[in-house]
């Protein structure tokens, strides 16, 4: 059974995700959610999504960067590509 199985089944782990879901779509990562969750829950369910959901919900989340944290995100794409990493900008920190 997959992913996507064990969350349309319910059960904690639907609850679980729920909950991220909850917290994520409240605004700053301050409020209540980490890099280090996003990256786990990203790793959890990207393989299993089909392409045109996620670029929709790549589409949803890159709207909801101020024009600060895309412009950050930019110099964080082009830094990857030279090796070079930089933390990355919050709200409120700029």
């Amino acid at each position: 059974m997959g992913i996507l199985d064990d969350l349309l089944a319910g059960g904690q782990l639907q609850k679980q995700f729920k909950d991220f879901i909850e917290r994520y779509e409240q605004g700053d990562p301050a409020e209540g959610y980490s890099d280090q969750e996003v990256l786990k829950r990203y790793g959890e369910v990207s393989h299993a999504v089909p392409p045109d959901q996620y670029a929709q919900a790549a589409q949803e989340a890159l709207s909801k960067l101020s024009p600060e944290e895309r412009a950050g995100l930019r110099e964080d794409a082009a830094g990857a590509s030279r090796g070079a990493r930089r933390e990355p900008a919050r709200k409120g920190s700029i």
